[in-house]
């Protein structure tokens, strides 16, 4: 199985880097784990900034076609972890060993991205910063994939 992360920006916090990247070691004994970044855009006009990233972010999913893709959105459905784990073992078993996961920028993305990807999860009610955000997002696969594989993992 492929998991790829699409995210706006980078990493710069040392400890949400490191934690991303133990995270990605981790979940790599059950799958490969790709990220693509792509940069920030800082357009005075937000709605040109949404537009400029979104475009981008529609480009790279429009070369992943056969892939399940679930879009980080705060007016998507909340999920618990054995529901998630479920979305990404019932992918793997129909055969879409690709699942992409967007994170989009801080501003959000536009209608365009919703509307071609196949879910959206909102991971919390809460406003979260952008890395914590991914940094959770990690977390949430590694422990799927705990439970797909009927692993312990600490509650």
């Amino acid at each position: 199985m492929k998991i790829e992360i699409i995210n706006i920006g980078t990493t710069n916090t040392p400890y949400y880097k490191e934690a991303c990247f133990d995270y990605n070691k981790k979940i790599s004994y059950f799958a490969n784990v790709k990220e693509t970044i792509i940069k920030e855009q800082n357009f005075s006009d937000i709605k040109k900034t949404i537009k400029s990233e979104s475009d981008k972010i529609i480009e790279i999913l429009n070369q992943r076609k056969d892939s399940y893709k679930i879009l980080l959105d705060l007016q998507g459905q909340e999920l618990d972890s054995i529901k998630l784990s479920s979305i990404i073992n019932e992918q793997k078993n129909i055969g879409k060993a690709n699942i992409v996961f967007i994170i989009g920028g801080s501003n959000g993305v536009n209608d365009d991205v919703r509307k071609i990807c196949n879910f959206r999860w909102s991971l919390s009610k809460l406003t979260l910063p952008h890395m914590l955000a991914k940094t959770v997002l990690y977390e949430q696969i590694f422990r799927s994939f705990k439970i797909i594989n009927n692993q312990t993992y600490h509650k």
